[in-house]
């Protein structure tokens, strides 16, 4: 099992080489990650508990003791985060090894992961289109291998685009279901932290790490309705599973209170410095 552990860290750091170009972490080449894991005392348990071995990033937002939290400005991180986050914890609790924190979009406000501080995130697998945001670093460092799954922080979509557009795995939770505390806010009546993986196995048992919750095994799809949004790609694979699938259209003006309420509670979080630092 130490050498599951030992494997882990040179896959991850020799991703991390490969895709040096891509922006992905904040924090640059590989050598901070092999040092920090090298540097852990864990002992091998006689039951290795659920992720043991997995690699995982966290998302900018999500405070890791010893390192920044930048939220993906340079108007934060200029001292190292003084606790961990519970969410991180657990994942830590469940042998996960932690490779870094990701790189995002600014203060998690954006969907395409273009950051003027720290560069801008590219997608691995789509060379040419954008890797999606907020959580766009925590995605693509899926997509590269540098990570086998991740926590990202999704407040209208900042978990799920980005899994879309570098073809990985993302879950937005029920509000509260995982602690927030130790996550730098963007509007939270809506933040909230969700696991990313390359494969839906993978987030289920991040899932339960996180949650506490087993999970049960996927039901049949025979006789569920399921509604998709008008035109999806993947409608026809829900009809082959055995579901009923039912086109819908949702007029846009249904987001309107939602962009009312996420505009006034972002410009709560950022009135301290904001316009005050609209230069910077």
């Amino acid at each position: 099992m130490e050498m599951e552990h030992e494997a882990a860290i040179v896959r991850s750091a020799e991703a991390i080489r490969l895709h040096r170009g891509h922006n992905i972490l904040i924090e640059s080449g590989a050598e901070p990650v092999i040092d920090r894991l090298a540097r852990l005392d864990r002992p091998v348990p006689a039951t290795p508990p659920e992720l043991w071995g997995w690699t995982f990033v966290v998302k900018d937002m999500i405070d890791v003791a010893g390192l920044r939290t930048t939220r993906g400005s340079v108007l934060y991180g200029s001292e190292e985060a003084l606790t961990t986050a519970p969410c991180v914890e657990l994942l830590e609790r469940a042998g996960g090894l932690l490779v870094g924190k990701a790189n995002q979009h600014e203060f998690a406000w954006g969907v395409t992961s273009e950051n003027p501080h720290w560069g801008d995130v590219r997608n691995p697998r789509h060379e040419h289109l954008a890797p999606g945001g907020s959580s766009g670093g925590t995605a693509a460092a899926l997509a590269a291998g540098i990570a086998r799954v991740g926590l990202g922080t999704d407040t209208g979509g900042s978990v799920r685009i980005p899994a879309a557009c570098c073809g990985v795995v993302g879950l937005r939770p029920r509000a509260g279901a995982v602690s927030a505390e130790g996550v730098a806010p963007l509007a939270p009546m809506f933040d909230v932290v969700g696991p990313m993986a390359t494969s839906v196995a993978d987030c289920a048992r991040v899932w339960q790490a996180l949650s506490g919750e087993a999970v049960p095994p996927p039901p049949s799809l025979s006789g569920l309705v399921v509604g998709v949004a008008e035109g999806c790609a993947q409608a026809g694979e829900f009809a082959d599973l055995g579901a009923e699938v039912r086109e819908i259209a949702l007029p846009y003006d249904i987001l309107s209170p939602y962009w009312t309420i996420v505009g006034a509670q972002a410009r709560r979080t950022h009135e301290a410095t904001y316009p005050k630092n609209a230069a910077s």
